[in-house]
């Protein structure tokens, strides 16, 4: 999560994963519920809610197969609400947990509920693509799913649960 408006470039991995491979024990993690929703694939605008107390209104694009461009703004926690009535796909709602990674890195462990229960990924952030591309998928990861069809989280609003390999 960004606390800042403006521009920012989002440089990060993502890795599917199995909840029970997870090697950290969550409870003691910092985490936070989050639900969202997008109003347009394309451009991609995304209206999230965290903990039911804050909003970010999120626009991205697509540079790279691990950069994107990303334009967040707080937004009052209404407009997640008086938008509703525009949602393109479906809701996404997940548990996004933080743990240490090393190095400066901060894994964001996501576990999805609703109708997407049982899907869990791993992100990362990374500061530059060169510390992204040499990053190690994590031992506990199943694949990197980085650029793979169907485990955006837009692609999960549109289409739903990916094939799990």
């Amino acid at each position: 999560m960004r606390g800042r408006s403006g521009d920012f470039m989002e440089i990060e991995k993502k890795w599917l994963v199995k909840r029970e491979n997870i090697p950290y024990d969550l409870s003691s993690l910092k985490s936070c519920e989050i639900e969202q929703y997008y109003l347009s694939f394309d451009p991609t605008v995304r209206l999230r809610k965290i903990d039911n107390a804050g909003c970010v209104l999120t626009v991205k694009s697509k540079v790279s197969a691990v950069s994107r461009n990303e334009f967040e703004f707080p937004v009052d926690l209404s407009v997640y609400d008086e938008n509703s009535d525009k949602i393109c796909g479906r809701v996404i709602k997940k548990r996004r947990y933080f743990a240490p990674a090393g190095g400066g890195i901060t894994y964001e462990i996501d576990i999805f509920s609703g109708e997407l229960e049982g899907l869990c990924y791993v992100e990362a952030e990374f500061p530059d693509e060169g510390s992204c591309l040499s990053f190690s998928m994590p031992s506990w990861a199943l694949a990197d799913v980085t650029d793979s069809p169907g485990y955006s989280n837009g692609d999960l609003a549109k289409f739903g649960m990916p094939h799990i390999r």
